[in-house]
């Protein structure tokens, strides 16, 4: 995690001039995460909305609009439109990103279908959990049509709808996708089912495993905060998700005595004073595999998820990263077995919980190496 709360909040009230007044508003600010892990929202928003606008101390106030950013539902009211989407009883198998893209521009304003490219992997994956009444093989009639040329028409024309003065709701978020890349269809896919705006922006490297410094990182962070202005969707009160759709480099070192490695995703959702802004998430793989991780997050529910808890061995300051609220919520839509990891970091560990899992989400509130946690 990129900044500690407790840590800055601590620091922050141990100097200074108005040392009293924030030591006070740091005790209320740890009363509302009380308030929290005892059940008691309503009373914990309320002391958390105070703080944010009427603290003293910025720490606490940064702090505090944090917290009401996850609990709040900033999501809900914006993916109304998505929600109110029929979803067809059947699935769309294509050969290629071109006929992908044809398919998905196909989609109706009141209905969506599943769309996949056939493998003989991730299409039986999928049909097998979805469960479709028909399965059609299609095929676009025009032929040789140029993806990237098509993807591009569909995103100009897709964005117009963004500055219509009608549009009052603002989307829920941006979905950056590299027209060059293997993500793109995936990233087409997701961008119109939730109406969310599209920007295009190629990538300098082929891997989203190539390592960056911190001087690359920063311009890459300023290109897509630049992009989320564009849409009014670079606020700290209100955050937004950010979907990226290519290969833009997971990790950047920063310079020093430790060469200390962050993730750049996390670096995306933030602005340039590193509150955050937005949520980030990512496609990954080839064309075949993003595709079906997008379908599956349009189209699929989980019904047995694990949620592993990283966070119970970490002490005071950190109880609003625990999963409890997590495991709450999801238990509505299915069985979620929670674990709590109080027997250290090492991945091994993780392994072994998850060997042979039989569930279709893994929530894992941390990152770390190819040996540890974070």
């Amino acid at each position: 995690m990129r900044t500690l709360l407790a840590g800055l909040i601590c620091l922050v009230a141990a100097t200074g001039s108005a040392w009293g007044q924030a030591a006070a508003e740091v005790g209320v600010y740890q009363r509302a995460l009380l308030l929290l892990d005892l059940g008691d929202e309503n009373r914990a928003v309320q002391i958390l909305a105070r703080l944010r606008d009427e603290g003293t101390d910025r720490a606490v106030r940064e702090a505090s609009s944090l917290v009401l950013g996850q609990i709040g539902g900033v999501f809900k009211e914006r993916l109304e439109h998505f929600e109110a989407k029929a979803h067809g009883d059947f699935v769309v198998l294509v050969a290629d990103e071109a006929a992908a893209l044809e398919a998905i521009r196909g989609w109706k304003p009141g209905m969506i279908w599943p769309v996949l490219i056939e493998d003989a992997w991730w299409t039986p994956l999928f049909i097998r959990a979805y469960e479709p009444k028909r399965v059609y093989r299609w095929s676009p009639e025009r032929e040789g049509i140029d993806a990237e040329a098509a993807l591009i028409r569909i995103a100009e024309r897709h964005n117009r709808r963004f500055g219509a003065d009608d549009y009052a709701a603002k989307p829920p978020g941006l979905v950056a996708i590299d027209p060059t890349g293997p993500q793109r269809v995936a990233g087409v896919a997701l961008a119109m089912a939730y109406q969310q705006p599209i920007w295009l922006h190629e990538s300098e490297h082929r891997s989203f495993k190539t390592m960056i410094d911190s001087g690359q990182a920063e311009v890459l962070r300023a290109a897509f905060a630049k992009a989320l202005d564009q849409h009014g969707l670079n606020s700290a009160e209100r955050w937004s998700g950010l979907t990226l759709a290519g290969e833009w480099p997971y990790r950047y070192r920063v310079e020093g005595e430790n060469r200390e490695i962050y993730c750049t995703d996390d670096l995306l959702g933030r602005d340039g004073s590193g509150r955050r802004v937005a949520v980030c998430g990512r496609l990954i793989g080839d064309e075949t595999m993003s595709l079906y991780q997008a379908m599956s997050s349009l189209f699929l529910r989980p019904r047995h998820a694990l949620v592993f808890d990283d966070y119970v061995r970490r002490g005071k300051g950190f109880d609003v990263y625990r999963l409890r609220r997590v495991t709450e919520g999801m238990a509505a839509y299915g069985e979620v077995t929670a674990v709590p990891n109080e027997k250290g970091t090492s991945i091994a560990h993780f392994r072994t919980v998850t060997r042979n899992t039989p569930y279709e989400m893994v929530w894992l509130n941390s990152s770390g190496l190819s040996t540890n946690f974070d």
